[in-house]
């Protein structure tokens, strides 16, 4: 009887991120805030996907193909050792294999390309600001795994050293990739100027309210 009172003292009332399936403890407003942090790994590959379609830079390619592929062995990985998440009453289901924890694998190999391609920024700040905040963000996605109750301490170490070792690989392995995604970038560009004169793409461009804007401005100066 003294048992089962204790465990249900221990039982943890979980809600619900509005934003994210991710659970913290009612009333917890640490809990809530980490709550967005563990998100960060899920939250990089869009916006790696984003600064692609603008810059078309190899660095945001290597890197957000890199994620893309440290979550797929991330996943072979615990499919393999088949090690179960803690079990703390979580009624939002992030899988039942818990090592490694992916989302730690992910911020580590963030951080190793965030490190590795910040060398080229002039600015020595900006190169400060940009790997010490990628750097206070892993931490901070590490402790949210683990005060979540979603992954052990063990499980998400082990996946930021996976996520380092990957990372390292990646970056060597595709560095031959990088002249054929040049010259590929190159024909996607001369290719897309086809569609610049499209009357649907002008629109959605804004180029055609400001040509007509145009138009009225000349009629205007010419009466």
């Amino acid at each position: 009887m003294d048992s089962q009172n204790e465990q249900e003292e221990l039982e943890i009332d979980w809600k619900c991120n509005s934003l994210w399936t991710v659970e913290y403890p009612k009333n917890d407003k640490i809990g809530k805030l980490l709550s967005h942090f563990s998100m960060i790994p899920v939250i990089a590959p869009f916006a790696l996907l984003l600064v692609l379609i603008l810059k078309r830079n190899f660095a945001s390619f290597c890197c957000l193909t890199g994620l893309v592929a440290s979550t797929l062995f991330c996943r072979v990985l615990k499919s393999y050792f088949r090690h179960p998440r803690p079990d703390a009453g979580h009624s939002a289901s992030h899988g039942k294999f818990g090592f490694p924890s992916d989302h730690s694998m992910s911020i580590a190999v963030l951080v190793v390309f965030v490190l590795h391609y910040s060398r080229k920024l002039d600015s020595i700040c900006l190169r400060a600001f940009a790997n010490l905040s990628v750097v206070a963000l892993s931490i901070l996605v590490i402790v949210s795994r683990v005060y979540l109750q979603y992954h052990s301490l063990g499980q998400v170490l082990a996946g930021y050293v996976f996520g380092i070792l990957f990372a390292f690989v990646w970056l060597k392995a595709s560095k031959p990739a990088k002249k054929h995604f040049q010259s590929a970038s190159k024909r996607i560009a001369q290719k897309s100027t086809k569609f610049e004169k499209l009357t649907v793409v002008l629109f959605f461009a804004g180029e055609e309210i400001k040509m007509k804007k145009n138009g009225k401005k000349d009629e205007n100066k010419s009466s």
